[in-house]
């Protein structure tokens, strides 16, 4: 849709509002009465008489003359064929300009001669707005009208929190509703990483492997019905490794660990990763019901991708003066908000997601030796279908969903990852450095048994804090059980480590 004459003027003649001639003025004006029964593409007979009344109304009240008037009547309607923009990249820009009204005057910005030098990245901006030609893909698969579902996305620097391209519809050159930047939609299990990180910074409770309860569960709260939550798949398996339920993102598993670790916890943990603060935060936002935008997300997923170094998203490198002289520039600004070590353990969690979980599918499009990482979201009623995630140097986030919030039948994996794989395809794909931290060891682990195993015996090799590897032994070849007194653990029976604390 379309609000107000200056976006009006834009879209119909491209130009602004000051710059239309009297005629082009009269046809906006009579679309109001209205805008799709006199929309001049496609009913422009019908448009034509609408502005010619106007001109009549625009002479009798002295507006014009009425020689002016007929001259009017005889000219063409004059609208473009296509869609009128004054930018190549809008949504890219409405960024800009919200930051730079931070520090400045709107009227300083268009008298003063100022330059702005913007973080935009052509060639990622190019192939992000070429990704979003896939919804009407995925509406034909899904038998949906066309223009059906609307879409966002953003991706950014790793480690210097810069914006390299932003959309804010399914049409990256529509200069109006940005959804990157205003649409408040609810999350999803975009959150569960926020829990996961609470509990793995508790290494004296939890690891990666710590089996969570994945059994019916009734939530008390107070003044409403018991919430009874269920997985998306209405399946409950018992206990599961803790990493293998962010994989498969299960629900019941994720709000009982939620409850263990604490509502405030993890509230403290979503506000410190860069998103809102939430108060009070209630036990279904343990299934992501809080809305954020997705310029909030992608801020969150930042400082997840950065080892927990929070960094401003930022759209502006530095503001000079008609002479060239720098006014303004904005620094990277760094603060550290996460433990390296349980934020190393959470993405070796989220990149499981993608190479055995709920976003395997990104396999066929991004090589698996990249080694991305990143979390799908889905909401109530399929109404919000999320992806985000990182390789070595970008961060992406991709929402698709409808602007009447009616549901869809898309998960974040079928109507998101599509979306973020086009776009991260063409694109020069560093692949993440998982070299861990000094505070993390490796150890061959029998997950179900909770122990650790020899080298040569069936295992899976697993990352743990320091001095919180499983103590029990199991030789598989002796069948025995030893419990291992080791001060602090360091070894964890992996040959590796020794090799791994050489290069740190």
């Amino acid at each position: 849709a379309i609000h107000g004459f200056g976006l009006a003027a834009r879209y119909y003649f491209g130009r602004p509002v000051d710059e239309l001639r009297p005629e082009e003025i009269a046809l906006l004006v009579g679309m109001v009465k209205g805008a799709s029964y006199y929309n001049p593409r496609h009913n422009p007979e019908r448009a034509k008489e609408r502005r010619d009344t106007v001109l009549d109304l625009m002479a009798n009240n002295g507006l014009i003359t009425p020689t002016e008037a007929g001259t009017l009547k005889q000219k063409p309607l004059g609208v473009l064929k296509e869609k009128g923009t004054t930018s190549a990249h809008p949504a890219f820009l409405d960024l800009v300009q919200r930051q730079l009204a931070q520090q400045y005057n709107p009227e300083d910005l268009k008298t003063k001669g100022l330059r702005i030098f913007t973080t935009l990245h052509p060639s990622v901006q190019a192939s992000l707005e070429q990704a979003v030609g896939v919804l009407s893909s995925i509406e034909k698969a899904r038998k949906y009208p066309a223009d059906t579902l609307q879409t966002a996305g953003i991706i950014t620097s790793i480690g210097t929190g810069e914006v390299q391209a932003l959309v804010g519809g399914r049409d990256p050159t529509f200069e109006g509703y940005n959804r990157a930047l205003d649409a408040q939609r609810q999350i999803g299990s975009l959150i569960k990483p926020s829990i996961y990180l609470t509990a793995l910074s508790n290494p004296t409770k939890f690891s990666l492997i710590t089996p969570l309860d994945d059994s019916p569960l009734t939530v008390d709260q107070p003044g409403s019905k018991p919430w009874n939550p269920e997985n998306y798949d209405r399946k409950f398996l018992g206990p599961t490794p803790l990493y293998i339920d962010l994989a498969q993102s299960r629900n019941v598993p994720s709000i009982r660990l939620g409850l263990e670790v604490g509502l405030d916890n993890v509230a403290d943990t979503l506000h410190k990763l860069g998103g809102p603060e939430v108060k009070p935060f209630y036990p279904s936002m343990l299934l992501g019901s809080m809305t954020m935008t997705p310029f909030n997300v992608a801020q969150i997923y930042q400082t997840l991708s950065s080892d927990g170094f929070y960094s401003p998203l930022r759209a502006i490198r530095t503001v000079v003066d008609a002479g060239g002289r720098p006014l303004s520039r904005y620094p990277l600004t760094v603060t550290q908000v996460a433990d390296p070590n349980s934020l190393y353990l959470l993405q070796y969690a989220m990149q499981n997601v993608v190479a055995n979980g709920t976003a395997a599918s990104l396999n066929k499009t991004i090589p698996p030796s990249v080694g991305v990482a990143g979390k799908t979201g889905t909401t109530n009623d399929s109404r919000d279908a999320w992806f985000a995630g990182f390789t070595g140097n970008r961060v992406g986030v991709v929402w698709v969903g409808r602007d009447d919030d009616k549901p869809t039948s898309l998960t974040g994996a079928s109507g998101a990852l599509p979306i973020w794989a086009a776009a991260f395809k063409n694109l020069y794909n560093k692949p993440r450095d998982m070299t861990p931290p000094k505070g993390i060891t490796f150890a061959n682990v029998d997950v179900q048994q909770q122990a650790r195993v020899p080298s040569q015996c069936p295992g899976v090799l697993m990352p743990f804090m320091s001095g919180f590897v499983p103590r029990t032994v199991i030789d598989c070849q002796a069948n025995t059980n030893t419990p291992n007194h080791a001060p602090n653990n360091q070894s964890g029976d992996n040959p590796l480590n020794s090799i791994l604390n050489f290069f740190r």
